[in-house]
């Protein structure tokens, strides 16, 4: 019986120590990737808000799923980056 438990025991800080350098691991993955949640965040949400209008626009281009993530990146970027266009070209056009 002594030998089964000092095996048991040993199983034990085995598995301690795999849980210490998991949790180790965990937290360096979180620190190196903490920085782009908020990006990660904010693309979920845009994923899951523009996921029905895609769908409907592949069933309008008759299920051509290429031409309909063109079409669709086309316009996402436009609505993005428009704004963005106006507002750095704003300041320079109040100064004349």
């Amino acid at each position: 019986m002594p030998a089964t438990q000092s095996g048991s025991n040993k199983s034990f800080i085995e598995n301690a120590l795999l849980l210490i350098i998991f949790l180790a691991f965990l937290y360096m993955l979180y620190s190196l990737m903490g920085i782009f949640l908020g990006v990660f965040t904010y693309a979920i949400i845009l994923s899951v808000s523009f996921s029905s209008l895609f769908e409907r626009l592949v069933r309008a281009v008759n299920n051509k799923r290429s031409l309909a993530a063109a079409i669709f990146a086309i316009l996402a970027i436009a609505l993005i980056a428009l704004p963005f266009i106006f507002m750095i070209n704003s300041p320079c056009c109040l100064a004349d």
